[in-house]
């Protein structure tokens, strides 16, 4: 018998060691973390190692009572660790997560349950059992096909010991034979008792499995970190991660490019999913009956937000999308001049290109000044390369390449003088910029809503002056609005599009009131300090130095720094080593035979994400300075 007891013991120990290496593994990817799960974990074990050392020749009794005792030390470190790494976590405004749910509940049950009268073999077994429970959850997590019902099973076997009368649990226990439970558990009052503490212990473990496929969860985390939001100061939230949690990145990656492709937070993907599920329940009547009023009431809504009326508005994939809607339609001839700058994005460009070519128009492209001191220096060079035949003039609100604040509001209104019609190119806006359509007074406006507004990818739109509105022609053909409904609209031909995923367009509404619930003012007094310190921080590096002047007028939350001069193979494939070495996934960009940085800085950002930067750059550069 005793040998079979020490064997229950290290197997039992083995499974606190497994349990305490998977906290350590979820916290890999933070080396803050890391260092306190250390801490936390390092001594008890040290301290285990050393009372199996003297104990290892003297009766087993006594070796199961010290080595209970050294358990019971590693879980009177746990309640501190969850206290500070809580506390912590509040005072920095960080998003609460479901680990904590599940350390705060089982701390309590385990504070409970370890200072009770229960033997010492007894709680041994039942820490084995929370365990062993524990990874069945973990499993059933990652597991695709089973996962959902190992969450029920457990959740139910939780349930029926909470709810099972303690004699039935006796019996139930003891029928295993007299000898066992005489051994290992004692009487059937302590039986019973260890049935109805392990419970408690598993019961969390179930509803963490449960809570982490409920959609409530993001909504009430939603709302606390609107709150912790507003109760902060912005500008003391950049050292901190107040919304992170909100989103969901790749383990191990440092997420500086958000300006290319954005990324949807958690809670919109819910969204997304749920209306998709709607479409493929039964795809003839969402698509055929529900889609047309939905998309309507979508774009009033995002045509609200943009202030300006709902028919001016329609839906298209993405900025590029919009831009070739447009494309094909403006009225072109042989004489007629497009205007645009050398700072536009390469897609806009040949997408102009292409037709200017066919209607034998002039592109023409200003050069914009190398290092501009005001933005009218901006301005006016663009309005110096204007001439009797230019019809159309395209500017970006924020250029892609540098990242540039164009002064967009005097242009257009330069630009209204002189009767020339204005694209704004605005992917980079959204969200970005107070952006109110009636008072910017543009022909035309194209936007993405998947960079910053953080919808899902396939969201943009185009915006068509009530002036413009009888001559569009859409680019594609298909029914528009589905019969008998007749098009009436320039925007009706663009609704349905033929059959595709429209989840991303009915998204968008839900995207808006994600983010007004956290006050944009505030959003953007945070990112903006939070992209100032990445304008100063890069600049240290030797050689470096701000695209432009300080100042809200020149940059957003999105700024580029130009990098020192180098040989070209130092550039060569810096990008691509910076995320396969440091996981830092940000734009290194060849502009003008120069090399610059452009970095993102949304609510997920922190200034350690920046300071790993610079470090990186550090080294890749440290050759060629």
């Amino acid at each position: 018998m005793p040998d079979v007891a020490l064997f229950c013991n290290r197997f039992l120990w083995g499974c606190v060691v497994g349990c305490l290496c998977y906290l350590m593994r979820n916290n890999i990817d933070q080396r803050k973390g890391l260092l306190v799960e250390l801490a936390t974990v390092v001594l008890p074990i040290l301290l285990l190692a050393v009372g199996i050392s003297l104990t290892a020749e003297q009766d087993w009794r006594v070796f199961g009572n010290r080595l209970a005792v050294m358990i019971q030390f590693l879980f009177l470190s746990l309640p501190i660790f969850v206290v500070v790494r809580l506390t912590t976590r509040f005072r920095q405004g960080e998003t609460p997560q479901l680990t904590d749910l599940f350390r705060i509940t089982t701390v309590i049950s385990l504070g409970t349950f370890v200072f009770s009268t229960f033997p010492n073999l007894i709680s041994l077994e039942a820490v084995g059992a929370i365990l062993v429970t524990y990874f069945l959850g973990e499993w059933a997590k990652e597991s695709e096909r089973p996962g959902r019902a190992w969450s029920l099973a457990i959740l139910a076997v939780a349930m029926l010991w909470l709810l099972t009368p303690p004699f039935m649990l006796d019996a139930s226990l003891f029928a295993f034979g007299s000898a066992w439970a005489d051994a290992f558990v004692g009487s059937a009052r302590d039986a019973g008792e260890l049935a109805f503490a392990a419970a408690i212990l598993i019961f969390p473990v179930a509803a963490e499995r449960w809570l982490t496929n409920w959609p409530g969860w993001h909504r009430f985390a939603h709302r606390v970190d609107a709150w912790r939001f507003a109760m902060a100061d912005p500008r003391d939230q950049i050292f901190s991660r107040p919304l992170a949690a909100l989103w969901r990145f790749r383990k191990g990656t440092v997420f500086l490019n958000h300006g290319s492709f954005g990324a949807v937070p958690l809670a919109l993907r819910e969204v997304q999913r749920n209306i998709r599920a709607e479409c493929e329940d039964q795809p003839m009547d969402f698509l055929a009956r529900q889609l047309e009023p939905r998309w309507l009431e979508a774009r009033f809504q995002l045509a609200t937000w943009l202030g300006t009326q709902a028919d001016n508005v329609a839906f298209c994939e993405n900025a590029t999308a919009a831009m070739n809607e447009l494309a094909a339609w403006f009225p072109l001839q042989a004489t007629d001049q497009v205007l645009m700058n050398d700072h536009e994005y390469g897609a806009v460009q040949r997408i102009w290109q292409r037709k200017c070519h066919e209607s034998q128009a002039t592109l023409t492209v200003a050069e914009l000044p190398a290092d501009p001191n005001s933005p009218h220096e901006l301005t006016q060079a663009i309005l110096d390369a204007c001439t009797d035949h230019t019809r159309l003039v395209i500017v970006s609100h924020i250029t892609s390449p540098t990242a540039i604040r164009m002064p967009v509001e005097q242009l257009c209104s330069e630009l209204k003088r002189k009767n020339i019609a204005v694209c704004v190119d605005g992917p980079h806006a959204l969200l970005q910029e107070d952006l109110k359509l009636c008072r910017l007074d543009c022909d035309f406006y194209t936007a993405s809503c998947h960079k910053w507004l953080c919808a899902p990818i396939g969201s943009g739109f185009l915006y068509v002056a009530p002036d413009w509105q009888p001559h569009v022609q859409p680019a594609r053909l298909s029914w528009g609005r589905l019969p008998p409904t007749a098009r009436e609209k320039w925007s009706d031909e663009l609704l349905w599009t033929g059959t595709r995923d429209y989840s991303p367009y009915l998204t968008v509404p839900d995207a808006i009131r994600f983010f007004q619930s956290f006050d944009r003012d505030r959003i953007d007094q945070r990112n903006h300090e939070l992209a100032c310190y990445a304008r100063r921080r890069l600049s240290e590096i030797p050689g470096a130095h701000p695209v432009t002047p300080e100042g809200r007028e020149w940059y957003g939350w999105m700024v580029g720094v130009w990098l020192p001069p180098a040989a070209p193979e130092i550039y060569e494939g810096l990008q691509q080593r910076l995320f396969e070495k440091y996981g830092i996934e940000v734009p290194v960009v060849h502009f003008r035979e120069r090399y610059l940085v452009r970095v993102s800085c949304h609510l997920h950002t922190t200034t350690y994400e920046i300071d790993l930067l610079y470090r990186a750059l550090m080294k890749e550069l440290r050759s060629g300075l």
